[in-house]
């Protein structure tokens, strides 16, 4: 055996000592804190430790106390895991809970956004119809007032044609006295006197005739 074998079988017997005095320790310190894991209530956790550390004291050996202790410490983290999952599990479902719950604020938002589009479509028909009515009421307005208008030039044509027959009857009247004038003055021996009245009326009769047919031209081109 050389030096290096030797110092190395010393190491490992020291190291094996002290591993061997260190098992219990390490036993008793996973053991309280598997109990304080598992259980959230401080005395019972503390109540716990102390039962878990008699089982330990009842194991023969180092190595089983330490064993023991890693049982107790693997369900401890299992205790935990699950705990976790569940605090995970819950977290979510409230949060798929809140989702659901905007999800269908959103659509009662969305319902009633229809509801003002469609009432505001409506209300648009509606307008474009009073336009269409109005539109309508316009244009026949603007049809009576033809009408009126084209009555109103037919009354004055009306009346300008009674005013021409009158004067054309009045001209006749005229060119007749003129004429019967003539005769009873010619039968009087006076035909110079006769014949100058006569004329005089009759132009007077035939200028009242041309002025009034220019006046019912100039009605008629209007």
């Amino acid at each position: 055996m050389n030096a290096t074998e030797f110092v190395c079988a010393v190491a490992t017997g020291l190291a094996a000592g002290e591993c061997s005095e260190l098992a219990p320790w390490l036993a008793r310190r996973l053991v309280v804190w598997s109990a304080h894991a598992r259980y959230r209530d401080a005395e019972w956790a503390a109540v716990r430790a102390e039962e878990l550390q008699a089982v330990l004291a009842d194991r023969p050996t180092r190595l089983l106390k330490l064993a023991t202790a890693l049982a107790f410490t693997l369900a401890a983290v299992a205790t935990l895991t699950t705990r976790a999952t569940r605090h995970a599990t819950s977290h979510a479902s409230r949060a798929a809970s809140r989702a659901s719950r905007a999800a269908s604020r959103a659509s009662r938002a969305g319902t009633r956004a229809s509801r003002v589009a469609s009432r505001a479509s409506y209300a648009f028909r509606a307008a474009a119809r009073a336009s269409r009515v109005v539109s309508r009421a316009s244009r026949a307005a603007a049809r009576a007032s033809r009408a009126g208008s084209r009555g109103a030039r037919l009354g004055r044509r009306a009346a300008v044609r009674a005013r021409v027959r009158a004067g054309g009857v009045m001209a006749a009247t005229a060119g007749s006295s003129g004429v019967l004038t003539y005769c009873l003055l010619s039968l009087n021996d006076d035909p110079s006197g006769g014949l100058a009245v006569g004329v005089t009326l009759s132009g007077l009769g035939l200028a009242g005739t041309w002025r009034l047919s220019r006046a019912v031209r100039r009605v008629g081109d209007r």
